[in-house]
């Protein structure tokens, strides 16, 4: 038996296992980190950390590097994809740039920005994901916004500049987004600059998609806080912001409605004494004369409302929500209703034919038993308000609510007018 050959072949097999062992997983972190530079996750944590930071309102300036073959997306909470929107600009020539899937560590429900390797499918892998929140815990969501930005048939001389908003224009195509943003750099020709998509072939026709496309590695762009989310573009307009005049005007509407509604609904819960008893009123003031503010029920335990022209037309951003118990009160029945109420400036028919109760044209609160309820009657009632005691009554002295409620002796806000 050969001794000294066995342990050759033993010290021979040890040393192999050895450099698999050390080498193996350097070769993993030496990949990845090939994938993403210092400077590209530093730009990333930067422009995370700076929407978090933003105030509604605020017009937040990004520089954003982007590593080749990886992307950003920035998810909704309530969507598990990001799709880009097709235009009749520039087609989305590739499936796999159409629609980018939520990743596990983007929690279900909840808004997130995440840094992901781009491999040519609609996955986010490899990513590094962060809780897109207010100071409230609340998810701040993105409205369709502008998303990578794409210089169609520019010739590579004409390119530069480009990056910036302050720079030339030329023939550039920004691809809009659903559902969040997202922003990629793809493997381009020489220079890293421009990438090539070709689309369906047909006979006489010129390929859909035969551009040559402009994927820089750095992005400069704007992300505005509104009362819905975030929107992002990389230009902006006259008024420097990103959102329209109509945007504009809608955000302002809901920040005056939601801040007129909040006020009174909690303060009218904070409220105590002989349920029901009255709690002040919501001013109408802030809407405009052909609105119509509906509010109801949320079915999760809380208040939605909404609001419209007399076209039917949204003037706010959307439906929005209170974490407030709400009902109707009925002061032909002294009861609580599940159901919808419209508001309008001035008295007109409601189509449930239930009209708010209103004293100078303001629709009165009611507190029962914790819920803030909005008090109606019929076409046919008349009801009578006591300014001094809060009593509701009908003409012949029947009193439905008996006084008004009273302030917690802590209240900081003992003015409901």
């Amino acid at each position: 038996m050969n001794k000294k050959g066995s342990n050759i072949s033993l010290n021979f097999v040890v040393g192999i296992l050895l450099a698999i062992i050390i080498f193996v997983p350097l070769l993993s972190i030496m990949s990845r980190c090939t994938r993403l530079s210092a400077d590209a996750q530093q730009s990333f944590e930067e422009m995370s950390a700076k929407l978090l930071s933003a105030e509604i309102g605020d017009v937040v300036p990004l520089k954003i590097d982007l590593d080749k073959s990886t992307r950003i997306v920035i998810f909704n909470s309530k969507t598990d994809k990001v799709f880009y929107k097709e235009n009749a600009d520039y087609t989305v020539c590739n499936a796999d740039d159409k629609n980018v899937k939520r990743p596990k560590s983007c929690l279900e429900g909840t808004s997130c920005t995440c840094l992901c390797r781009k491999d040519g499918s609609d996955t986010c892998e490899d990513d590094l994901c962060y809780a897109l929140k207010d100071a409230q815990g609340n998810n701040i969501e993105v409205l369709d916004s502008d998303c990578s930005i794409n210089y169609k048939n520019a010739a590579p001389s004409d390119a530069f500049g480009f990056d910036s908003p302050t720079g030339g224009v030329a023939d550039y195509k920004v691809w809009g987004c659903e559902g969040g943003f997202a922003i990629h750099r793809k493997d381009g020709w020489a220079g890293d600059s421009y990438g090539v998509g070709v689309g369906p072939v047909k006979v006489g026709v010129a390929p859909l998609c035969d551009v040559r496309a402009h994927v820089p590695r750095t992005h400069f762009l704007y992300a505005q806080r509104t009362s819905k989310g975030f929107k992002f573009c990389y230009k902006l307009n006259e008024n420097q912001e990103c959102i329209t005049p109509n945007e504009k005007q809608a955000d302002e509407l809901t920040n005056k409605i939601e801040a007129e509604l909040s006020q009174k609904f909690e303060s009218c819960q904070r409220r105590t004494g002989n349920s029901p008893c009255t709690c002040g009123f919501i001013d109408l003031g802030v809407v405009p004369n052909d609105g119509i503010i509906t509010v109801e029920n949320s079915g999760n335990g809380g208040t939605k409302f909404n609001a419209v022209n007399g076209n039917n037309e949204q003037i706010i951003n959307g439906e929005q929500e209170l974490n407030i118990p709400f009902c109707l009160y009925n002061l032909d029945t002294k009861s609580e209703e599940a159901g919808k109420i419209e508001l309008r400036k001035y008295d007109t028919d409601d189509p449930s034919l239930k009209l708010p109760f209103r004293h100078n044209d303001k629709p009165v609160l009611i507190n029962s038993g914790g819920k803030v309820c909005i008090a109606v009657h019929g076409l046919g009632t008349q009801y009578s308000y006591d300014e001094n005691q809060g009593d509701i009554f009908t003409p012949n002295n029947d009193v439905v609510i008996q006084s008004e409620c009273l302030y917690p002796l802590l209240d900081n806000n003992p003015s409901i007018v």
